[in-house]
Order: C-alpha cells, then sequence, then structure tokens
C-alpha cells in the first residue's frame, strides 16, 4: 500500500511543478529580482577572468 501513497505524492509534486509560475504563492522575489527578470540588462558582459568564464 506505501507505494500507491509514493506514486500519489510524486503525482501531486510534478503537478505543482508544472503548475508553478514565478507569481504564484510560493514565490518570495522582492521587487529589484522582478524588474532584473521583465528588463534583464542589455549590455555585452566582459569577463576578464578566464575560470569564470569557463564555468558559465
Amino acid at each position: 500500500m506505501g507505494n500507491s501513497n509514493e506514486i500519489k505524492e510524486a503525482e501531486q509534486f510534478i503537478k505543482l511543478i508544472k503548475d508553478a509560475t514565478l507569481n504564484d504563492g510560493h514565490s518570495r522575489m522582492d521587487d529589484k529580482v522582478w524588474e532584473r527578470l521583465l528588463d534583464p540588462p542589455q549590455s555585452i558582459l566582459k569577463i576578464d577572468d578566464p575560470d569564470l568564464l569557463f564555468s558559465i
């Protein structure tokens, strides 16, 4: 019986992920993060550190 409960729980989790949005009740983003997402920087990023560049 435990197996069917695990399946139900997994299905509920998958549904939550599928239905998730950036502005749902679980979002904790502040206004600055919203602004950055809605209006991302348009300039070219210059990275001089080769390790940082490689990690991206």
